[in-house]
Parts: structure tokens; C-alpha cells; sequence
């Protein structure tokens, strides 16, 4: 089985440009055995993007906080059954 590497931090705190870099690094080393996704969301993965979508771009209408903290627990209960794990079960 492969690993998870997790980056954290606020909006705007440089996690995307941070695990791109890192990703390219363990390419080199690793050739063929890196996978970069985001959450909420992810690659190749319909539902979890659409919840996405709902999450980002909720300014049109008002969404309770629980129902917000459900929907990024939907999108990554996805992601991780439909991408995350079959990736690290394959590496």
C-alpha cells in the first residue's frame, strides 16, 4: 500500500503551490507513483466535484453551518471510496 501525504492550512495559505511542488520532488524519485488530488472535490470524480461546486459558491444563498460541515464530509467520504484508496491500494 502507498502513502498520504495531507496538507493543511487556511484559504490562501500556499497548500495547492506547496504540494505541487512537493508532488514534481517525488515524481523525480518516484517515477509514475504520485497522485495529486484537493478536497473538497478531486479527479475524475462527479459527485464529490458538484459538492465542490455547492461548497465554493454558496454566496447566492445562505447554507446552515451543519449542513456546510455534512456536505464536506459527503465530498470526501466520496473522494476517498472512489480515488483516494483504490490509488493507494495500486502503489
Amino acid at each position: 500500500m502507498g502513502y498520504f501525504i495531507s496538507f493543511e492550512g487556511p484559504d490562501g495559505s500556499g497548500k495547492t503551490t506547496i504540494a505541487t511542488e512537493v508532488a514534481k520532488i517525488l515524481e523525480v524519485k518516484f517515477p509514475n507513483k504520485v497522485v495529486l488530488t484537493r478536497e473538497p472535490g478531486g479527479k475524475n470524480n462527479i459527485i464529490a466535484e458538484d459538492i465542490r461546486n455547492i461548497l465554493l459558491n454558496h454566496a447566492d444563498y445562505k447554507i446552515d453551518k451543519r449542513a456546510e460541515a455534512l456536505l464536506f464530509a459527503a465530498s470526501r467520504a466520496q473522494h476517498v471510496n472512489d480515488f483516494i484508496l483504490p490509488n493507494l491500494k495500486k502503489k
